[in-house]
C-alpha cells in the first residue's frame, strides 16, 4: 500500500503525459510493473590526457553482454541492466524521475576494471566538460544539462592529511602520492538522493530512445587526476518506474 501510494504520488503531476500516441495512452492508464533504478554506462578514451572536444557516447543502446558504448567488451550488469537496446518493448514503458551520474576511469577500452579519479580536480574537471542530451524518435534533440549538475549521490570519497614528524597536521594531500591520498566521485558524502527532474524521461514502446554524452570544449587532465591512456567513463542512473499498457 506504502508504495502504491508513493508511486500514485509521483506520477499525478504527469498522470496526462502520452506514452503511446499511436493509441492515446497517458501515463495514468499505465499499471505498475516494477519500481526500479536503470542504468546505463559509457566511455570516452582520453587522447593522452586529453578528453577531446565534441566527443560523444550514446548510453542506453546496448544490452548487457553486448559490446558498444566505447567498450570492445561484452558489457555486465555493472555497467548496464538495460535488455532491450535502444527501446522498450511494445507492452512496456519505463519513467525516469530522477537522474544522476558516477564518474571513473579505466586503463583501455578493453578494460571494464574501474578506477576511482585521484583528486577532486580531474572530476570537476569531466563533469563540467560534458553535457547529456535526449531525442525520442524522429523528435528533436535536446541538451537537458551539464554531467556535474547531476550528480549521482554518495560515491567513494576519501582524503588523508598530511603529518609532520611531530605529529601535526601541516596541509591536505590533494592527490595520490607518498604524502597521503584523495579519491573522488561526482558527489558528495553522504548526499544519497539523486537529482529530480522537471518533467520525466519516458521510455516509450516501440520508440528509439536516444541519450548521448557529449563533450564541448577540450580538457587536459595530469598524472595526478587520472591514469594516463583511460576511458572516461560516466555511468547514468535514472530512478523511477516500469511500467505496463492497458490490454
Amino acid at each position: 500500500m506504502a508504495l502504491n501510494q508513493t508511486m500514485a504520488d509521483d506520477l499525478a503531476p504527469f498522470a496526462q503525459m502520452v506514452v503511446d500516441q499511436s493509441r492515446g495512452v497517458t501515463v495514468g492508464d499505465l499499471a505498475f510493473a516494477s519500481a526500479q533504478d536503470f542504468w546505463s554506462t559509457g566511455g570516452i578514451p582520453l587522447a593522452t590526457l586529453t578528453l577531446n572536444a565534441n566527443s560523444e557516447v550514446q548510453l542506453f543502446s546496448k544490452n548487457v553482454g553486448e559490446t558498444g558504448q566505447g567498450f570492445t567488451v561484452p558489457l555486465t550488469i555493472s555497467e548496464t541492466n538495460n535488455v532491450n537496446g535502444d527501446r522498450m518493448p511494445s507492452n512496456q514503458v519505463y519513467i525516469g524521475l530522477k537522474v544522476g551520474f558516477q564518474v571513473y576511469s579505466t586503463s583501455a577500452v578493453t578494460s571494464l576494471d574501474p578506477n576511482m579519479f585521484l583528486s577532486p580536480k580531474g572530476v570537476q574537471k569531466v563533469t563540467q566538460a560534458a553535457a547529456w542530451s535526449l531525442n525520442i524518435g524522429d523528435g528533436i534533440k535536446r541538451f537537458i544539462g551539464n554531467v556535474a549538475q547531476f550528480p549521482a549521490g554518495a560515491g567513494p570519497w576519501a582524503s588523508s592529511w598530511v603529518y609532520n614528524t611531530a605529529g601535526l597536521i601541516v596541509a591536505a594531500a590533494a592527490n595520490l602520492g607518498t604524502n597521503g591520498v584523495s579519491y573522488s566521485d561526482n558527489g558528495a558524502p553522504f548526499a544519497s538522493e539523486l537529482r529530480s527532474l522537471p518533467l520525466p524521461v519516458i521510455f516509450p514502446p516501440n520508440i528509439r530512445t536516444d541519450i548521448r554524452i557529449q563533450t564541448g570544449t577540450a580538457v587536459t587532465l595530469t598524472a595526478d587526476d587520472c591514469l594516463s591512456g583511460a576511458v572516461i567513463c560516466y555511468r547514468m542512473t535514472f530512478r523511477g518506474y516500469m511500467m505496463t499498457l492497458p490490454a
